[in-house]
């Protein structure tokens, strides 16, 4: 696991994504995601992933 501590909250222009000064990310219902690259199976685990991923990118 990847610590991300930024020096201040940081919020997408669509307040879709918001990763706070403690790390906490927080993507809003709604947040479209293409979900993983092939090859992989949408799976709960994998689509998880695939959001983070999308988020902070």
């Amino acid at each position: 696991m990847l610590p991300l501590f930024p020096e201040k909250e940081l919020c997408s222009d669509a307040k879709m994504i918001t990763l706070l000064r403690e790390g906490l990310l927080f993507i809003s219902a709604g947040y479209s995601s293409d979900g993983p690259s092939a090859p992989t199976i949408d799976t709960k685990s994998f689509m998880l992933g695939a959001f983070v991923h999308d988020a902070l990118y």
